[in-house]
């Protein structure tokens, strides 16, 4: 069972993208766990999205590619 008070926000956003603003925030226990569910949101044209995603507590961020259709990220 998770325990929400110890997850985390995030914000994040798709570079891809020509901005780099979200509105997209979520609490999550990892920055991938926040990227995959930023990217099961995510709208693109493109199958591929390069996620960044950015604690919203310490500004620490770390980006990730993501294969849209595969649920698949790595470190970019």
């Amino acid at each position: 069972m998770t325990d929400f008070a110890d997850q985390r926000r995030f914000s994040a956003h798709c570079s891809n993208d020509d901005t780099v603003v979200s509105n997209f925030v979520t609490t999550a226990d990892s920055f991938e766990e926040a990227a995959l569910r930023f990217a099961e949101r995510w709208s693109g044209a493109e199958e591929m999205c390069r996620v960044i995603v950015v604690d919203t507590d310490t500004g620490e961020q770390h980006c990730f590619t993501i294969e849209v259709g595969q649920g698949l990220a790595e470190p970019c």
